[in-house]
């Protein structure tokens, strides 16, 4: 009888299990004589809704959008309405928008996220005056909040797992301090297997530099305060430093076989170590959660698209009517209708096309197989190197050649522009579009495939293509983080609708349950 084909772990995957071994969710179902904190159908109906739309409205990435909803809600509570006692409101508008489940969380949960926010309330009083500081601190609360709402356990275990396995293995070619290189390694990790945003970066980075715990007292956060404001610098130019972005292509293998994993926990928790010992048992389980987060992405890359193209669309139109017609109209005392009609239809047309993958299929999922098998096995110890562009002759004459193709394609659009009769707005609408359309669309196409392997086989004509559309996809991702806070819609949503919508929602509630309280008195 021949003995079972077993894998042995590495100590970096075994200290996974030994992180989560006893980690519970954030807080208990509620008791049987408990209270809890319960919405009635029509407020949460409507505020789901208005939820939905919201985020139809706003390109944030699907998994930051609960830590985004907190964010909100805390900026409106203590920045605009002033208030300190958040706890159980917070609670109740994000059970009415449906991201927890009404009549479920116990009411003592409320004291427990105002315990997480009170220091922060009180460090954001004690650095006033600081730039800045309002919205940062407001934001490590709505992050900190989330993750006690919404446990990390598991992700974090792994996130350290990785990142301790790449540390290692991570060589660059020029002179960093070891802060800036630990710094940029841990930011790198964060992007590619996390996906974080600035936002959640900024807490994580905000934990590592000031050592914040639950249990801050005045005398810390006295303390503390002193130092925000290199705290603060630290946090920035640890966004900013540029390693912290090469490095993520290089680790987009890893982040897939440490993705995987992370998926084979939260399904298995930890019987998932005695699954990665057994090859037949491993291979059965990697290949169903593949096949199930293909689908998935699938669905997601189509609602993505879908959210972006109503998104385009609608202020393509908006702004055809504020700027274009008016200028047309006053000014060149004519309006052309084929490209005013071109430029409000192109481009989400342009999204439409650019969205539309091949699912990844048996090549890539034996790719991920044999990757994570080295990785839980410990032999995957390639060096992982990173490059920076000197200062040569060479790079110099790269510089210019990628200024001249900038120049290239950028003045092509504008030739066919001008023959196509298009005005001087809307050729500047149509070139700010089409990078920010470029961008976000191969964006949306990079979290569809974000579980390609990526393999030193690239075809002579995709390259040959990027070499020519990447002035305009790189110019659509420079808009994208200088402006990436101006969306109309959702400033219009978030300070002139929600407050009072919100505020109509809470009547709503709080009068349907004073009618039921009338009623059960009559009777």
């Amino acid at each position: 009888m021949s003995e079972p084909n077993t894998n042995a772990l590495s100590s970096s995957i075994s200290a996974i299990f030994d992180a989560i071994k006893g980690r519970g969710g954030a807080f208990s179902p509620a008791g049987e004589n408990e209270t809890v904190i319960a919405v009635n159908s029509l407020t949460s109906t409507a505020g789901a809704f208005y939820e939905k739309f919201r985020y139809l409205l706003d390109y944030k990435d699907e998994h930051s959008i609960k830590r985004s909803a907190v964010a909100r809600i805390l900026k409106r509570q203590l920045m605009i309405e002033r208030v300190t006692d958040v706890g159980l409101q917070l609670l109740q508008e994000l059970i009415t928008g449906g991201y927890l489940p009404n009549k479920t969380v116990p009411e003592s949960v409320a004291a427990s996220v105002q315990a997480i926010v009170n220091p922060y309330i009180a460090l954001r009083e004690r650095v006033q005056g600081i730039p800045g500081s309002d919205t940062m601190i407001v934001g490590f609360a709505a992050s900190e909040v989330s993750r006690f709402l919404f446990p990390t356990a598991i992700e974090e275990a792994v996130l350290s797992a990785y990142y301790g396995d790449v540390r290692e293995r991570v060589k660059v070619n020029f002179d960093i301090t070891p802060e800036e290189f630990d710094q940029s390694v841990y930011v790198a990790c964060r992007r590619g297997l996390l996906r974080e945003d600035n936002d959640l970066l900024a807490y994580a980075l905000w934990l590592r530099f000031s050592k914040w715990g639950s249990a801050m007292q005045g005398e810390d956060i006295g303390m503390l305060a002193q130092h925000f404001a290199v705290i603060q610098q630290r946090i920035k130019q640890a966004l900013k430093f540029q390693l912290g972005w090469d490095m993520v292509p290089r680790l987009k293998n890893c982040s897939i076989y440490y993705s995987v994993l992370w998926q084979m926990i939260e399904q298995y928790g930890m019987e998932a170590q005695t699954v990665l010992q057994d090859e037949n048992n491993f291979e059965r389980a990697a290949r169903s959660i593949l096949t199930e987060h293909y689908k998935r992405e699938n669905t997601k890359t189509v609602r993505s698209a879908i959210r972006a193209i109503f998104y385009i669309f609608c202020t393509k139109l908006i702004l055809a009517f504020l700027l274009e017609i008016p200028y047309e109209y006053y000014y060149l005392k004519d309006i052309h209708y084929l490209p005013l009609a071109s430029n409000v239809i192109f481009h989400p047309v342009l999204l439409f096309l650019i969205t539309r993958i091949v699912p990844l299929g048996e090549r890539n999922t034996l790719l991920v197989l044999s990757g994570i098998r080295k990785t839980v096995s410990g032999e995957d110890r390639k060096l992982i190197k990173v490059k920076r562009s000197g200062s040569g002759a060479l790079d110099t004459f790269f510089a210019f050649l990628y200024l001249f193709l900038f120049l290239v394609s950028f003045g092509i659009l504008v030739f066919l522009l001008v023959k196509l009769q298009f005005s001087i707005v809307g050729i500047l609408l149509f070139l700010f579009f089409l990078t920010l359309v470029s961008y976000f669309g191969l964006r949306i196409r990079h979290n569809a495939l974000r579980w390609r392997v990526k393999t030193d086989d690239e075809g002579l004509l995709p390259m040959l293509w990027g070499v020519f559309t990447l002035p305009i996809v790189r110019a659509g991702r420079w808009l994208s983080r200088t402006f990436a806070a101006i969306n109309i819609f959702v400033f219009f949503l978030d300070f002139i609708i929600e407050a009072p919508f919100k505020l109509l929602l809470s009547i709503s509630d709080a009068f349907t349950t004073f009618l039921r309280e009338k009623r059960d008195e009559t009777f």
